[in-house]
């Protein structure tokens, strides 16, 4: 024995020096004797490479074992593996058993070795045989097209077929060849075996259909193929149908296929919510053009817009913005609810929308309030969201509402400086602190909404006594000094009987009419009146699109009660009460009319 422990007969062999090993074998050396690798002569010979077969005929004519096993593999294990065709051959003529070799037919196939398949077959080998992953060789011929060979072997394909194999017969995992092929992307392999009659609807052990699992897996190409099978594009897996995978994993090629293969989207309420989440632009189109119902609900009452709104942050992207606009210009309710009441705009706000958001551009319910008595404002608030604060109160965000707990705004924004004083209570260190405390952050909110209360209390607009109390506005106060001047200028400015402060101050004018709305129209408010400003000019456009509802509802009304007429005095008092999303009610009637 050498310093490695192999025989003199191994070292021949690894040589490849056929005259050595004739000589030790002529002069009795022990064939089956086995190195530190538990390797045989015959073993070691045949992991060779470039195996010689010279020497495999000496060691077989010697009467080695042809079955001895090394690491549990026996010879014509490895001839298969390393291509030896001539030595497998050999062997099977020389009577290798095979019946306990159920790998033998998965390397073969696995390795596109026609031959070799063919060979097994007909020496009786199980074509239904499982390795230790229970897979059996079909499962190994659908691995080959990515493991050896650019190529499927159809001939090998069709050989296991004609000899019996179960074409979805499965693995421990559950797994079909057909489900391993999808999951690959092996386009040829998938093909042959759904010419071939694999099932198309099997499930794996996750209860994915192969439709399901080449559409999570991005694989447009291979769901055409599946749906030219006849799949059931409707089947589901795991309670989810492939539509919704397309959506899901925006995979949009898939979608268009199903869409255009009839595919249902009538039981599939959350469809928009899932485009809308993954801010899938081009899916929201196509559900919508296919009829999909844009104020549909899903488990918690949302409403796609909901969805669209929620990802809505400072790094809003075009796409979401664009989806939310398609949803308002396809009808989509912008004054829908969730399970616990609240809007869109609460939505938008809690996942920290700034003022650049194109949702505040539109015509929401400024004082919806959640189950919690919750408006927008007190959100914006609560979350420290100072520029959000701003905007909502230069849009009229109503500063006296309380809460279900009976907070305001105001009351919620000085909580959290409260609590964020404890905070810092707790973990600074002793001595002098330096730098800006969070408390700092939240007072910019407090403090804004402070100086908008004594703006509404120096105008004569309503302030609650909860606010009164917190604020304690005074006549001397520089703000209140300030706010007199300006509302001062504002009163001495009139058309006709109407000063600026009833138009667009007060509010107390019914309808501007045309003559005022002009005057109106030139002034410069930003220039003329700063402290006002955002108020006025809010006022003044939600005076015009009263005034426009209103007009819309004239016609609306007179047209749907042609046969009752009443005195437009009439008409208009009546309009006059109902507030704009009634208003929008009753011209849509129109349109449905």
């Amino acid at each position: 024995m050498n310093i490695t422990s192999a025989s003199h007969l191994h070292l021949a062999i690894s040589r490849r020096d056929t005259n050595a090993v004739k000589k030790l074998l002529d002069e009795g050396a022990n064939v089956n004797i086995t190195d530190q690798q538990y390797r045989t002569p015959l073993c070691r010979a045949i992991k060779d490479v470039n195996c010689s077969n010279e020497i495999v005929k000496l060691l077989i004519e010697a009467k080695c074992d042809i079955n001895a096993k090394s690491r549990d593999k026996a010879p014509i294990y490895y001839a298969i593996r390393k291509g030896h065709h001539e030595v497998f051959e050999l062997l099977l003529a020389s009577g290798a058993t095979i019946d306990d070799n159920s790998e033998l037919l998965h390397i073969a196939a696995e390795r596109n070795n026609t031959k070799a398949c063919r060979m097994l077959i007909d020496y009786g080998i199980n074509v239904n045989a499982r390795d230790r992953y229970g897979r059996t060789a079909i499962y190994s011929a659908a691995s080959s097209e990515f493991m050896y060979s650019w190529d499927t072997n159809e001939e090998i394909i069709q050989l296991l077929i004609q000899n019996g194999t179960d074409l979805d017969a499965r693995d421990i995992n559950g797994q079909t060849a057909l489900h391993f092929a999808i999951s690959h992307g092996y386009k040829e392999t998938v093909k042959q075996l759904l010419d071939k009659g694999a099932d198309v609807d099997i499930i794996d052990e996750r209860y994915r259909t192969p439709l399901c699992l080449a559409i999570e897996k991005g694989y447009s190409y291979l769901a055409e193929l599946l749906v030219k099978a006849k799949c059931d594009i409707n089947a589901k897996s795991n309670g989810r149908t492939p539509i919704y995978y397309a959506i899901d994993s925006e995979t949009n090629e898939a979608l268009r296929l199903l869409l255009a293969s009839g595919a249902n989207i009538d039981d599939n309420s959350e469809l928009l919510h899932v485009a809308a989440e993954r801010d899938n632009i081009k899916a929201c189109r196509m559900l919508i053009d296919h009829g999909i119902d844009v104020n549909a609900r899903d488990q918690d009452g949302r409403t796609a817009l909901h969805c669209a709104a929620f990802p809505g942050g400072i790094d809003c992207p075009t796409e979401n913005k664009e989806i939310i606009k398609l949803l308002i210009q396809k009808g989509t309710d912008l004054y829908a609810r969730d399970e616990i009441g609240q809007t869109v705009l609460h939505y938008a706000i809690e996942s920290g929308a700034d003022p650049s958001h194109n949702l505040f551009e539109y015509d929401f319910d400024i004082d919806a309030q959640d189950y919690n008595g919750d408006t927008p404002l007190h959100i914006a608030a609560r979350g420290n969201q100072y520029k959000v604060v701003r905007l909502l109160l230069d849009k009229g965000y109503d500063v006296n509402t309380t809460n279900n707990p009976g907070k305001t705004p105001l009351e919620c924004a000085i909580h959290e400086i409260d609590q964020a004083r404890l905070r810092e209570s707790s973990c600074r260190p002793p001595g002098p602190y330096r730098g800006h405390r969070c408390s700092e952050r939240y007072e910019s909110v407090a403090v804004e909404i402070r100086e908008h209360i004594r703006k509404l209390y120096a105008a004569g607009l309503y302030v609650s006594e909860k606010n009164l109390s917190i604020v304690h506005p005074k006549h001397s106060d520089p703000v209140i000094i300030s706010c007199g001047r300006e509302l001062k200028k504002i009163r001495c400015i009139k058309v006709g009987d109407t000063s600026l402060y009833d138009a667009l101050i007060k509010c107390r004018v019914p309808s501007l009419g045309e003559e005022l709305t002009k005057v109106l129209e030139l002034i410069n408010y930003d220039e003329e009146f700063p402290l006002y400003c955002k108020l006025m000019k809010n006022n003044f456009k939600n005076h015009k699109l009263r005034s426009n509802l209103i007009s819309l509802g004239k016609e609306s009304f007179c047209t749907i009660n042609k046969g009752k007429k009443l005195p437009i005095e009439i008409v208009e008092k009546i309009l006059c009460e109902l507030g704009n999303r009634d208003l929008k009610n009753l011209i849509s009637c129109k349109k449905v009319e």
